[in-house]
């Protein structure tokens, strides 16, 4: 079978089950951020229009009851925010071609045609990206390997567990993927066959891959060694190779208008945002070995199923094995791989969440396993002379071994581990960091369970997530969902919900502490041993019983002591905080800091919160000259308030009100 034909065949098939299973699948919880981005740009660049005052006003209600609707998506949104002018003029973060293509995807399925939902018709992209990804992997690998082989390499790849569940929701990391192996393809292709039309059109992909996320940067040292290795070869490629650059960067700078107001400086800015994102944060302490953090190669051994890790290494050996025939290949993959993982494994470089930022190293795996697994079914269909049954027979065992993981956790593929681990709830109690962390996805589920089951009028919060991260028109119309519905221990009945992980990095830590402290869940997502999702009702009859507690104004006395650095409260004997009333009217300038607490005055524990910060009703603890700050039924006989403009302040005025709960 030639290989055009498997190529449409593998595509095909991939897309169609990828847009059958869509509508099992959420959002991402960054999405929302690239929908409207997208939206703007693709606007501008139809119109000249910085605003949408020439489309109909967005109709909530309408899209919340009728299926039909689509005058316009939820994510053109008119505020001072994400308003043309705005993102023209002060746009930072990712550069925003996989918003923009997203965007026409939208227009067209959604805005013009209807022929899906409004989300639905941004993740179609990515599930075409997907297919593409899938695609050039069997390329890649067939051309060097046989079809065999990319055929493996393709199923390894759709399969694999991170990159089939986010190919529906995720917008930059298999987009981003995708034009990387499509940009490594036609460079490997231009450099075997001496052909200046393929390294134009690597340079091509390898400049969509920049316009999404900047980790074609990276591999600058691949791309460099192999085009000096040719030039050696035939000087007829230096002018592919000069031209690379320019054409990469002419994308980059053709597809982001915010660029186009001051090219250098602003591409600097976009070059400061990744070294911000990029360095010095360090999620996984523990683990750390020297300079180098082991949490990425971690996270890729226990989450890669392990048939494709087996066959990967067996696919590395055969390689290697051949190397005299295959050296130049060898050096690729090992780039390929080294310069994906290996730049994120430094104690230095920051990563969170697995490993979905650095996704590109996934059609490098599935090239190895699916080598590998070649290898060993050629030999074993030698042995038994049966060569194309053996071939069909291991190719479905293949397939199941592969899929019945991904049919188990659907649609959560992206929480998987493999049985080095033993499940995801083993995971959970390792406290591996981002262990559960399904990106927002299962708040789809949230919602449908809300929708079926909460009274009607009834009120919904998110805990930490911003609310763009649920789809507004996908909730019943009656509710009303805004986070400031969060009213804490004085339970105004409403439902909270929250997706559940090892969390890297937490905030809102009354609303957590409270909500897992105090109520019972009523609803729960649970995928492979282990809770992703999880809600409560904020009222009496849901709260625990040792938590039925009545809150009670402290009328002893409070002795208060002051230091150059902090504040003492201390009472005449322990209380279960709740709230700490006080006032900074006497302050020419607002404290700010943090606060602990002790019961004996000895040892200390810092409250997650600091002042200020957002706790009940999403309203800073600290304004209009006052401070209430929240406790999460917090034992305690002393307080310490450390906090900075201290000596603007007079501290006999603060008239501090503890209220403690009994």
């Amino acid at each position: 079978m030639k290989k055009f034909t498997i190529s449409l065949i593998l595509f095909f098939l991939f897309f169609a089950v990828g847009l059958l299973t869509l509508k099992d699948y959420g959002i991402s919880w960054d999405g929302p951020v690239h929908y409207q981005r997208g939206q703007v740009y693709l606007w501008y660049i139809f119109t000249g229009q910085k605003d949408y005052k020439k489309l109909p006003s967005y109709n909530l209600v309408k899209a919340q009851n009728n299926s039909k609707y689509h005058e316009r998506s939820l994510y053109q949104i008119e505020d001072i925010l994400r308003a043309g002018k705005y993102i023209m003029d002060y746009d930072r973060g990712h550069p925003p071609v996989a918003d923009i293509i997203s965007a026409f995807f939208n227009f067209v399925l959604y805005q013009r045609f209807g022929i899906v939902g409004d989300i639905e018709s941004y993740h179609i992209f990515i599930i075409f990206c997907g297919a593409l990804a899938v695609v050039f992997v069997f390329l890649f690998a067939s051309e060097i390997f046989g079809n065999l082989a990319g055929i493996l390499s393709a199923i390894f790849m759709a399969t694999y567990p991170l990159f089939w569940s986010e190919s529906h929701f995720n917008i930059k990391d298999p987009p981003v993927t995708a034009f990387i192996t499509a940009s490594f393809y036609f460079f490997w292709k231009g450099i075997k066959k001496n052909r200046l039309l393929f390294i134009s059109i690597s340079s091509v992909f390898a400049g969509l891959a920049l316009g999404v996320k900047f980790n074609i940067l990276f591999f600058a040292p691949l791309y460099l060694w192999f085009a000096i290795g040719s030039i050696k070869k035939n000087k007829k490629l230096l002018i592919g190779f000069l031209l690379f650059p320019l054409i990469i960067y002419g994308l980059f700078y053709v597809f982001w208008p915010y660029i186009w107001g001051d090219p250098i400086a602003r591409t600097i800015q976009v070059f400061k945002y990744y070294e911000k994102v990029g360095i010095g944060y360090l999620y996984q302490g523990n683990f750390l070995f020297g300079p180098f953090n082991l949490y990425p190669l971690y996270w890729i051994l226990t989450t890669t199923p392990l048939i494709t890790l087996i066959t990967a290494f067996a696919g590395l050996f055969t390689i290697y094995v051949k190397r005299k025939k295959n050296m130049d290949f060898l050096v690729f993959i090992l780039f390929w791989l080294a310069l994906s993982v290996g730049r994120v494994s430094f104690a230095k470089m920051s990563i969170y969440g697995g490993v979905r930022q650095i996704m590109e190293f996934v059609p490098a795996v599935s090239i190895l396993a699916g080598t590998g697994s070649a290898f060993l079914i050629n030999n074993l269909a030698l042995r038994f002379k049966k060569k194309i049954p053996v071939r069909l027979l291991c190719l479905v065992l293949v397939s199941i071994i592969l899929i019945v993981p991904l049919w188990k956790l659907h649609p959560y593929e992206n929480v998987y581990f493999n049985s080095l681990i033993e499940n995801l709830g083993r995971a959970i109690e390792k406290k591996i960091p981002a262990a559960g962390n399904t990106f927002g996805n299962a708040y789809k589920e949230g919602i449908d369970w809300i929708n079926s089951n909460a009274p009607q009028n009834s009120k919904l919060a998110i805990i930490q997530g911003a609310m763009a991260n649920l789809p507004l028109y996908k909730i019943r119309s009656d509710i009303i969902y805004d986070n400031k519905n969060f009213s804490g221990i004085d339970k105004k009945g409403e439902y909270l919900m929250e997706v559940s992980y090892i969390q890297e990095i937490n905030s809102y830590h009354y609303a957590w502490n409270y909500s897992k402290k105090f109520l019972k869940s009523v609803y729960e997502v649970k995928v492979d041993g282990g809770v992703v999702l999880t809600i409560w009702k904020n009222d009496l009859d849901n709260t625990k019983e040792e938590f039925k507690l009545n809150e009670i104004e402290n009328t002893n006395r409070i002795t208060i002591s002051d230091n150059k650095n902090y504040v003492l409260l201390s009472f005449d004997r322990e209380l279960l905080l709740s709230r700490l009333s006080m006032s900074f009217t006497s302050c020419t300038k607002p404290p700010s800091g943090y606060i602990e607490t002790s019961t004996d005055g000895t040892d200390w524990e810092r409250q997650g919160d600091p002042i200020p910060s957002e706790q009940i009703y999403r309203k800073l603890n600290v304004r209009d000259g006052l401070l209430e700050y929240m406790f999460p039924a917090v034992r305690a006989k002393y307080i310490k308030l450390v906090l900075s403009e201290l000596d603007s302040c007079s501290i006999d005025k603060f008239n501090p009100k503890i209220t403690y709960l009994k």
